[in-house]
């Protein structure tokens, strides 16, 4: 969760050439607008992907959830 989600959004693309998915949020208790920042790596992408969002927005909020599988719509 981050104020500066297109910088974020931006070197993780270019770092992991994914797909990102960016969701509106507000917080809870201080009612400001943020940005969730959404997208699937794997385990040893991890230290990575927290070293970038880290360099970018030192205040983001990082969770991580374990996936068990990902599919794609045929759409």
């Amino acid at each position: 969760i981050t104020t500066k989600p297109d910088e974020i959004c931006d070197e993780l693309s270019e770092a992991f050439e994914c797909g990102i998915t960016k969701i509106a949020v507000q917080g809870g208790y201080s009612k400001s607008d943020k940005t969730m920042v959404y997208f699937i790596l794997d385990r040893f992408q991890i230290s990575k992907m927290k070293d970038i969002v880290h360099t970018v927005d030192e205040r983001a909020y990082i969770t991580i959830t374990e996936v068990a599988d990902v599919f794609k719509a045929n759409i």
